[in-house]
């Protein structure tokens, strides 16, 4: 994987490290790597990487004057930063931002450690870093409803469109940056969602192996289905179906990890009747095949 040299440099980890970390590539799934880039005035992204981490994942970073940012929002478990030092707890729920120049070193505090690392820059990326007051220094939690998660995972869906265009890729952070700022100062609370977009949400966490379509949805809340589609997607920053599928793969990928199914098995119990239509869906959110996937689990 050519990538890994590309982000080792970009993260600026020391060499010595840099070799461990190489022998365990498949904790790191590149979603957009852009080492050489032409930096555009306003913002572009410099790395865009979901990191899936066992322990005893850890880094030292040298010092750099480099005027980029970065933006760290966990999924599972649990991690440490260090910034300048001062330590930084990043947990599930809450969202790191820092100069990238600060980050020091990077540590796991859990048997493992999920999350996504957006190294951004341009001319305005100082004044998002500026707004960002968060709860603590260099970080905030981050609300249940918050659109933040599906943002990101809308992009890393998407990954080829994004990857094919800087300025897709500026559009994308930029939207992901405002949700930031903007769902500090205006927190969108449970209880201001639609109650029917609650319902949805809970049967697609609780019941993801069902059958579901904008059609079954509309009839059974009653509901115009274009507009089931695009509140969900205002209230929870991706589109309902897409959001369906990322549940249905999280889960898949649990079972690849903690069990002997076979391939066809795991996606039959994850609600895929087609074994090769839980392959490409697999392949195209995590960019491995479910074997692939289960094979480099096997490797920690």
């Amino acid at each position: 994987m050519e990538f890994i040299d590309e982000l080792m440099g970009i993260l600026g980890i020391q060499t010595g490290e840099a070799g461990d970390l190489k022998k365990n590539l498949q904790m790191f799934l590149p979603v957009i790597i852009n080492a050489s880039v032409e930096p555009l005035p306003y913002l572009y992204i410099r790395a865009f990487v979901h990191i899936d981490a066992r322990y005893p994942y850890h880094y030292r970073a040298s010092l750099t004057d480099s005027g980029e940012y970065s933006l760290i929002l966990t999924k599972n478990g649990e991690g440490a930063l260090t910034v300048g030092g001062t330590e930084v707890h990043a947990g599930p729920g809450t969202l790191c931002l820092l100069p990238q120049r600060l980050l020091t070193s990077i540590r796991i505090r859990s048997s493992r450690w999920e999350y996504y690392q957006i190294i951004f820059g341009g001319a305005q990326a100082g004044w998002f870093f500026s707004n960002f007051t968060g709860g603590e220094l260099y970080r905030t939690d981050i609300s249940p409803a918050s659109r933040l998660p599906g943002i990101i995972y809308s992009m890393e869906t998407n990954r080829e469109y994004y990857a094919q265009s800087p300025l897709r890729q500026l559009s994308g952070l930029t939207a992901l940056l405002c949700e930031a700022i903007d769902g500090q100062h205006s927190l969108v609370q449970t209880e201001n969602i639609p109650k029917y977009l609650l319902a949805i949400k809970q049967d697609f966490d609780k019941d993801y192996r069902q059958y579901y379509s904008l059609d079954m949805l509309e009839k059974k809340y009653s509901i115009n289905k274009y507009k089931i589609a695009k509140e969900f997607t205002y209230y929870f920053g991706t589109a309902p179906i897409h959001y369906l599928t990322g549940q249905r793969i999280e889960n898949a990928k649990k079972l690849l990890s903690t069990t002997n199914l076979k391939i066809n098995e795991v996606g039959h119990f994850v609600g895929y009747e087609n074994t090769t239509h839980f392959i490409n869906s697999f392949k195209k959110l995590t960019g491995m095949t479910p074997l692939v996937y289960r094979n480099s689990r096997h490797t920690f």
